[in-house]
């Protein structure tokens, strides 16, 4: 069904507790909610965020690990849990088996599982008790990451350790990533190594990654890889590393996580510019500007629900999900925050007419049409799509004819004429209605036909016209009532058979065959041929 969309539209909602991200929005329309340490987080630094299997939500920090239900935190550390010896949390993993690791700085890795923790360190074979970051393979090896102790696999009965010896840049490893082919990727302080087939192979500048520290490792759904580092984000394509172009907001920052959300929007947390979002090519940015507390991005996970959880380095914690409403402004991308006409054409685009310029939105993106692309003005009044697929464009200036294709090339040609076009319509003959100021243009292949007040028309400021089921055309205008036009002949209603006003703005039929009429002063029903109508005074509103 294709949706004439009425300029102001009210709306009743059933309030949810969780909205999941619609990918379609611009980054900055997402509804933000924080925590930080005054609302139960140990601390604000919020290093690594995970939702484990049964639900919880869990937050490594500075001052301990947090356990997060949705209401309150539960806070463990070294003063209530025997094994977190150190309460500086930096890592934060659940394998195959359920089991919740936790990597400490100062206090080695720690398991969780069924109430229970458990404390990995010296004596266990884990020579190195920072722990930066963890993996799981997929022979269910676990993979650590040590500050200068080295890479340490642990088979779940001992650990094996991989330093420089064995062919390591560095032994202070600071990412680790399995890709899908099982190969284990290593991000040091000196550069990056792919461990496969019993064997480290580093990846330089000959690959196209400086000498440099590798703070992120991350392998998408499309099996690209990812790597941020303290001056960037690179992306590996047929062995070679590139850059995104510039202007994306991750010039010379370091990138501090990468993740990929279930609608495969790539999030990159940022050392000063914020949360950037990859989306459909397109890089977008969150900031302090746009709500966050802080531009210093360490943490992002999806829930269960689809929102997004995000850690900033002195912030606190951040959930971004879908408010109830969404505004669209130039931010978002709009030609002009005046806006006019909105119609969805049948191919799910949605055409949106400014005050500078036509819009057509889809997936998150904005298409801007203008007199330079044909348009006889850039105020557009009206928007329509005909049988054939035309969006026809009603402007001060004249309407417009718009083949919708990936061109977008206007047809001005015998259809421009000097009018101010405030509604299009057709009926069911395909002939084509046009409402002006100077009454009703007809438009019949090439014929066209004027209407006015000597006809019958009630008023020839003609606002909006519509076609019902039974073939009616029905016209609202400005001060005349409204008009119904059959067999080439007006009947006028007005205030005397019981329209709230003569003023009229839109008009909607619906499934019950029931007419719908807005006006200035309240809404009114024609229902069998009887008025109701629903306004302030009469406690509609």
């Amino acid at each position: 069904m294709f949706k004439q969309w009425i300029i102001i539209i009210i709306s009743l909602f059933m309030f949810l507790e969780v909205f999941p991200l619609d990918p379609g929005k611009a980054v900055t329309q997402y509804t933000i909610e924080k925590w930080d340490d005054e609302s139960g987080l140990p601390q604000n630094t919020v290093r690594t965020i995970l939702q484990t299997s049964d639900g919880y939500l869990w937050l490594g920090t500075e001052e301990g690990l947090a356990r997060f239900d949705g209401v309150k935190f539960t806070i463990f550390d070294e003063n209530n849990t025997t094994a977190i010896t150190k309460n500086y949390i930096f890592c934060l993993f659940e394998d195959s088996r359920k089991n919740l690791w936790i990597g400490t700085v100062g206090g080695g890795l720690v398991a969780y599982k069924n109430g229970t923790f458990k404390r990995y360190g010296e004596n266990e074979g884990l020579t190195n008790n920072v722990v930066h970051c963890i993996d799981e393979d997929h022979e269910k090896n676990l993979w650590i990451g040590t500050d200068g102790g080295g890479l340490f696999r642990f088979d779940g009965s001992r650990f094996t350790a991989y330093t420089t010896k064995q062919g390591l840049p560095h032994n202070t490893v600071l990412s680790i990533c399995i890709d899908h082919k099982g190969d284990v990727w290593a991000g040091t302080s000196k550069g990056l190594v792919r461990f496969g087939n019993n064997r480290f192979i580093k990846y330089s500048q000959k690959e196209g990654l400086p000498h440099t520290t590798i703070v992120e490792i991350f392998a998408d759904s499309n099996h690209h890889l990812w790597v941020g580092t303290d001056t960037g984000l690179y992306r590996m394509d047929r062995g070679k590393f590139k850059q995104p172009t510039s202007g994306t907001g991750l010039e010379k920052q370091k990138v501090y996580t990468i993740f990929e959300d279930s609608h495969k929007n790539l999030w990159i947390g940022t050392s000063a510019n914020g949360l950037i979002r990859y989306s459909s090519g397109v890089f977008s940015s969150l900031t302090k500007e746009n709500g966050l507390s802080d531009n210093v991005i360490l943490a992002v996970a999806e829930d269960m629900e689809g929102s997004l959880w995000v850690g900033t380095a002195y912030g606190g914690l951040h959930r971004l999900k879908d408010g109830k409403f969404t505004t669209f402004t130039t931010k978002e991308g709009l030609s002009n925050d005046i806006v006019f006409p909105i119609y969805e054409d049948r191919s799910g685009y949605l055409w949106i007419g400014t005050n500078n310029g036509l819009n057509r939105y889809k997936n998150g993106r904005f298409k801007h049409f203008t007199s330079q692309n044909g348009l006889t003005d850039n105020v557009i009044d009206s928007i329509y799509e005909d049988r054939q697929g035309f969006i026809w464009v009603g402007t001060d200036d004249g309407v417009n004819r718009l083949k919708n294709s990936p061109a977008g090339i206007f047809k001005r040609g015998e259809y421009a004429r000097k009018q101010y076009i405030l509604s299009i319509s057709a009926d069911k003959d395909d002939t084509l209605w046009l409402g002006t100021l100077e009454g009703i243009i007809k438009i019949k292949g090439k014929r066209l036909e004027e209407l006015s007040e000597k006809d019958g028309l009630a008023s020839n400021t003609v606002n909006f016209i519509y076609e019902d089921s039974k073939g009616n055309l029905w016209i609202s205008t400005l001060r005349g009532g409204l008009t119904k036009y059959i067999d080439g002949k007006f009947t006028v209603f007005t205030t005397a058979d019981g329209l709230a006003s003569n003023s009229l703005n839109c008009i909607y039929e619906d499934d019950n065959s029931v007419l719908w009429i807005g006006s200035d002063k309240g809404l009114t029903r024609l229902k069998d041929g009887t008025f109701k109508n629903y306004t302030i005074e009469r406690g509609a509103f």
